[in-house]
């Protein structure tokens, strides 16, 4: 005989009982949608769900700022949001944004990132963002995680909430949740916003309160100085804490994620040469590869780079060699007939076949024999003379060659977003190239980009690609 437990008794007793009163109509539209969140937690596919959907567009009038949040959490029990209902709760959102609590913000932020698809949530995002970063000092730490986890979801990025977090977050990082403060650097890491106040109260923090992070919490906030290629004033602090916490917790760490935070080091000249042989090893990369036998393309670039690191930077430092030799470039390679779509990209080989006279004197998206890819490749002999190519090959011996070139343009990108701050990627890749002999030519976009005339790009060129040489009279 089947007996039922006294919960489950409960939840069929509560069931039976709110799907009686929805019929009859008993429950104004705060208890409506109340009774809707607590019976889609129980049951998603409850054929009661979609006529309280239809009892709330009846009732609409009822919906206020109130229980705006509530009705976006009982939405997200819904399969599918009913068409009236989608775009009754569009406009009354945008009505009554202005009016929501932080609490309701925040609640109605995080139900957009699990609505997307069934209601028209960037439009509502955006609307919401216009009011969030002021709200950014009441947060609690919840909160502020589920409105940057909105603003991740979204792709967006507003200076506003950048200066809110900046005026706030270095006061209460001491005091705030660990998850909390990984989802600011998390914000920052997906934006590519370099902000110096907050990495360096976050580093200052880390220091003392790393005990109690997880090695999630503890990646967060590693590895964005990385990828931003910076350095808070404590660097020595913060870097001997975080080789020591390595030391005593390394089995606690997943391989990728270590992977990501040993490049992060390398990315601002901190070899960790500590740890590089337990992840640069054939046994490390059998356990990456899994039962699929092959590993994730962004984790082998970055231990090919962390390898080439170690051999150029601490060449006295012997590294195993992974099994398999990873021969994909370590820069996304476009594909020639698509490497001159951007404007720049053209204006630019124009103007390097004027100054150096021809374009057979120049090779364009080479990848080099370390991995990296250089946009343009030019080559001298002992003279300085510049050797020119036959369908991408010298026409001279490689003893002729003196000295190799490479051109890099750099767009916005390349750069901490709204500034001229290389990332961390970038700058390792600079770094090594002069390290392999490369003279590197950087040309940025802000610097190329407002050169109006052939005469100006090529005194430009001229003077990036010859330093030392006289002037052309142009």
């Amino acid at each position: 005989m089947f007996s039922m437990s006294a919960a489950d008794y409960l939840q069929s007793a509560l069931l039976a009982e709110c799907t009686l009163r929805v019929t009859r109509g008993e429950f104004d539209i705060s208890e409506l949608i109340q009774v809707g969140k607590f019976l889609g937690h129980i049951q998603q596919d409850l054929p009661i769900l979609e006529e309280i959907a239809e009892d709330v567009a009846e009732k609409w009038e009822e919906v206020d700022d109130k229980n705006i949040a509530g009705l976006y959490g009982f939405l997200e029990a819904l399969p599918r949001v009913p068409n009236e209902l989608r775009s009754k709760l569009v406009q009354k959102t945008m009505s009554v944004t202005p009016r929501l609590s932080p609490h309701d913000l925040s609640a109605v932020a995080k139900s957009l990132t699990r609505l997307q698809g069934n209601v028209n949530s960037l439009s509502v995002f955006l609307r919401l963002a216009r009011f969030a970063y002021k709200y950014v000092p009441r947060y609690t730490d919840a909160e502020l995680c589920d409105v940057l986890d909105a603003y991740i979801q979204f792709g967006h990025h507003d200076w506003s909430l950048t200066k809110a977090l900046e005026q706030c977050v270095p006061k209460r990082v001491f005091t705030m949740h660990p998850s909390a403060v990984s989802k600011v650097m998390d914000y920052f890491s997906a934006k590519r916003v370099l902000s110096k106040p907050i990495f360096d109260a976050v580093a200052e923090s880390f220091v003392y309160n790393v005990e109690s992070f997880s090695p999630e919490e503890i990646a967060s906030q590693i590895v964005p100085y990385g990828q931003m290629n910076y350095l808070p004033p404590n660097a020595y602090r913060f870097l001997e804490k975080v080789e020591e916490l390595l030391m005593a917790r390394f089995h606690l760490f997943p391989l990728e994620m270590m992977v990501n935070m040993l490049y992060s080091f390398a990315c601002v000249g901190r070899v960790p040469l500590n740890f590089v042989n337990r992840v640069c090893s054939p046994y490390a990369e059998m356990q990456l590869e899994g039962v699929s036998g092959t590993m994730d393309k962004e984790i082998h670039k970055k231990l090919t780079q962390l390898m080439l690191a170690v051999e150029l930077e601490c060449p006295q430092f012997q590294t195993q060699r992974l099994m398999k030799k990873f021969s994909q470039p370590l820069d996304p390679q476009v594909p020639t007939p698509r490497f001159f779509e951007h404007p720049t990209m053209y204006i630019l080989q124009q103007s390097l076949t004027n100054v150096l006279g021809g374009r057979q004197y120049l090779r364009h998206n080479v990848m080099l024999p370390s991995g990296y890819i250089a946009d343009f490749e030019v080559q001298l002999d002992k003279e300085g003379h510049v050797l020119s190519y036959n369908n991408g090959y010298l026409n001279e011996t490689e003893e002729a060659v003196e000295k190799r070139i490479v051109v890099c343009a750099l767009f916005p990108h390349h750069f901490c977003t709204g500034t001229h701050h290389l990332l961390g990627r970038q700058v390792m890749k600079m770094r090594h190239l002069k390290l392999l002999g490369y003279q590197v030519v950087q040309v940025p976009y802000f610097e190329f980009g407002v050169l109006k005339t052939d005469q100006t790009r090529g005194k430009y060129i001229h003077q990036k690609l010859f330093p030392t040489t006289y002037k052309f009279s142009w």
